[in-house]
């Protein structure tokens, strides 16, 4: 039996790989596996071409006009988009990256900044946070498996349909 073991395994991925292990069954991603995927920092160097540039010093990140967003490796606080993750400047990347890293949730990971890039909005959520035509794909063993709507809670408050077949196949296998 496979399982697919997403964030809801963190803290604790390690222990739980050796408990399904010990009833027959097999995780999809190994501990290593999901440490590599669930730290930014790892894969966005893999994704450089197709991804915002990123930033692991608010010291390193432009002072030129351009907006970022900053998140911890794994997580980030995005339902509160104005105060703890949109920057409209350096300095207010600086600021955030200061509150974040007092924070209980993302203070003990690594911070990132990243180039804000302004995808379709279809709508403002909690706090001024876009709700923007975004989809999120996985992949394994370099076959797309699935891909669906990355705002899913929000679907019956769009203006227009989202589907996930819009993203070119072409851009996927890249």
């Amino acid at each position: 039996m496979m399982v697919i073991g997403r964030y809801s395994l963190w803290p604790f991925y390690s222990d739980q790989q050796k408990d399904i292990e010990y009833v027959g069954a097999k995780l999809i991603s190994t501990y290593e596996q999901y440490l590599y995927i669930a730290d930014l920092g790892n894969y966005v160097i893999d994704l450089e071409d197709i991804t915002p540039r990123t930033w692991s010093s608010p010291l390193d990140i432009p002072d030129n006009g351009t907006q970022f967003v900053v998140k911890g490796e794994t997580n980030s606080r995005k339902s509160n988009w104005l105060h703890d993750m949109y920057a409209p400047n350096k300095s207010a990347a600086i600021d955030i990256c200061n509150r974040l890293s007092n924070d209980s949730l993302i203070g003990t990971q690594k911070i990132y900044i990243r180039e804000y890039v302004p995808l379709v909005k279809l709508l403002d959520g909690i706090n001024g946070m876009p709700v923007t035509k975004e989809y999120r794909f996985f992949v394994a063993y370099g076959k797309v498996l699935c891909g669906g709507y990355y705002w899913h809670n929000y679907r019956d408050d769009l203006p227009e349909a989202v589907n996930h077949k819009e993203v070119p196949e072409y851009f996927l296998q890249k």
